[in-house]
């Protein structure tokens, strides 16, 4: 009895800083971007470093060339940032970018369709398979266990502007794309898409008109299927970042076609399909078009462009919910997926597997699991209810604590 409430208290101390943290929505400003102001840079991270490059500055005059293909690399625990070897091709912006497992992928925008995976541990990158169809600029891009998804945007035809609503799913196993159902709401560009678990959404944007629009789209892959949810905020936006952290979706900044650039968060549930407003950031910081990334259940933002056309290298980290026990050095990094999911679901991380333990939101222990063999990758399939649930995993390199979300 002593080893199991020996066991049991630092679950409870852990879910009561949860619990407290659920309040805490806050904005600290950190190393500043070094590269050049920019807006429409692409952002994403690989394990426990987020990386950013490419970007237009075309208001900058005194930069010269006005496209990028700088990439650089920032590190959270030393706030430090460093430049990397630079993005192929040609300079470009509005492009699609995303990562899966640890690599990164960006390419298109207005510099064609070519395609590029990136590799950390070497600093090199290889060209794959061009992304079919359009050259397209401002498309919405988000990732799902081994595939990217990338759709919508426009092109330019006879003098106009042309908006999409074409889907396609990038394999990274056989580095190829297959067409999928389009997407069901008005074409458009400017959008944001993230994923939350084995879900895809997809949301904002400006059609053709200049209309700007505040609908939010689910994407089912295994169905190949689109819902529309709940829509965000009271009007339409573009150049919005999109992200998300702790089974909850992001989205904040850009465009609004009502009140001009803003520098507002609001928070998506997607138990109950309901928006919440969040805290703004620092009120120097009102920008359009910035880039974003999660490490962690952190969010960074950086860059972008204000109302009068002016560039920023300013950068933040935005933290919100499980974020305050996200920091510590020796937090590994893992992932459930799906999440949500139903009781049967895969644990994966890069570091060996010692145990793991679930309890539920009360701190009472379900299952425990010392791992004879330890792996990186574990099926587990239990009868759980329904509910929020947290797993505890031990590895050899440290620990780290998760929740995660059954449905029926």
């Amino acid at each position: 009895m002593k080893a199991f409430i020996k066991f049991l208290l630092p679950f409870v101390a852990l879910i009561m800083m949860i619990n407290a943290s659920e309040a805490q929505d806050s904005w600290t400003k950190k190393a500043n971007f070094p590269g050049v102001g920019r807006c429409y840079a692409a952002g994403f991270s690989i394990g426990n470093r987020g990386y950013v490059g490419g970007g237009d500055t075309s208001n900058n005059f005194n930069t010269g060339l006005p496209l990028k293909n700088d990439f650089w690399q920032y590190n959270p625990d030393s706030n430090k940032w460093s430049q990397k070897a630079n993005i192929p091709g040609y300079p470009r912006f509005g492009g699609v970018y995303f990562s899966i497992g640890n690599k990164g992928f960006f390419g298109g925008g207005n510099g064609g369709n070519d395609f590029w995976e990136y590799d950390p541990a070497q600093n090199t990158w290889t060209r794959k398979a061009d992304i079919p169809g359009y050259v397209r600029l401002y498309p919405a891009a988000f990732a799902i266990g081994g595939k990217g998804y990338v759709g919508m945007g426009f092109i330019w035809g006879a003098g106009s502007l042309i908006v999409l609503h074409d889907f396609w799913e990038y394999d990274t196993i056989y580095n190829s794309w297959t067409q999928k159902s389009n997407f069901a709401g008005v074409p458009k560009c400017y959008a944001v898409g993230f994923a939350i678990g084995n879900k895809g959404f997809i949301g904002t944007g400006l059609d053709s008109n200049n209309s700007y629009y505040n609908d939010f789209w689910e994407y089912n892959p295994a169905k190949d299927s689109w819902t529309q949810k709940a829509s965000i905020g009271l009007n339409g936006r573009s150049g919005a970042i999109g992200f998300s952290m702790a089974n909850e979706g992001y989205i904040g900044f850009g465009y609004i076609n009502q009140t001009g650039v803003e520098n507002d968060m609001w928070a998506y549930d997607t138990t109950n399909n309901k928006w919440t407003q969040k805290s703004y950031s620092d009120p120097a910081y009102v920008v359009s078009s910035p880039f974003a990334f999660r490490i962690r259940n952190t969010a960074y933002v950086g860059s972008g462009e204000d109302y009068n056309g002016n560039f920023y290298n300013d950068f933040y980290k935005y933290s919100n919910h499980t974020a305050g026990i996200a920091e510590p050095n020796n937090q590994i990094n893992f992932s459930i997926y799906p999440n949500p999911n139903t009781g049967n679901f895969v644990l994966s991380t890069s570091y060996q597997i010692q145990s793991y333990t679930i309890c539920d939101m009360n701190g009472k222990e379900i299952y425990r699991n010392g791992v004879n063999e330890p792996g990186s990758q574990i099926n587990i399939d239990l009868n759980l209810s329904k509910g929020m649930f947290l797993i505890k995993v031990v590895s050899s390199e440290g620990t780290a604590v998760k929740k995660f979300l059954v449905e029926d």
